[in-house]
């Protein structure tokens, strides 16, 4: 017997191992969203639109509405999934049929429309990109600001 035939079953079958071993895949770190003014100031109140995903292992984005509190916090817990390593292959594939619009790790944003008399942040300004992580899986903690309307600055949903 030859070895290439010997080390090719070999090869499958360690490959099929590696593909059906579990693995953890985080779809949502614990995170922490703040919502102040620009002075700071908690804003109580808030609604928002969170959304997060691992497009490799999840066709389901999470998506949920959520309300700051008297703090102007809001939290939202881990999610993980527990899949074989063949589902984030298959996951994988199927992303890169979208070329460069594809992802393959796990992202998350807030959505935050500012209440009435308040407008988000200019280019430039702090807080300019709003809640939002990429490829995290430890604690994240963001911080979104939103500017009081004030009469002579253009300013995006005043």
């Amino acid at each position: 017997m030859s070895k290439p035939i010997v080390v090719a079953p070999i090869v499958i079958v360690a490959a099929l191992i590696v593909a059906l071993t579990p693995h953890d895949y985080v779809v949502c770190p614990d995170w922490d969203i703040y919502v102040v003014d620009q002075d700071g100031k908690p804003l109580p109140g808030i609604g928002m639109h969170i959304s997060a995903s691992h497009p490799a292992v999840d066709d389901q984005d999470l998506a949920i509405a959520m309300t700051t509190d008297a703090q102007g916090h809001v939290f939202v817990p881990r999610r993980v999934i527990h899949a074989a390593r063949w589902r984030s292959i298959a996951g994988s594939l199927k992303q890169a049929r979208a070329f460069v619009h594809a992802e393959f790790r796990s992202s998350g944003y807030a959505a935050i429309p500012p209440q009435a008399g308040y407008g988000y942040a200019n280019p430039g300004e702090p807080g300019e990109g709003g809640a939002y992580w990429y490829s995290e899986t430890g604690h994240v903690v963001s911080q979104a600001i939103l500017y009081r309307c004030v009469s002579g600055v253009r300013r995006y949903g005043c």
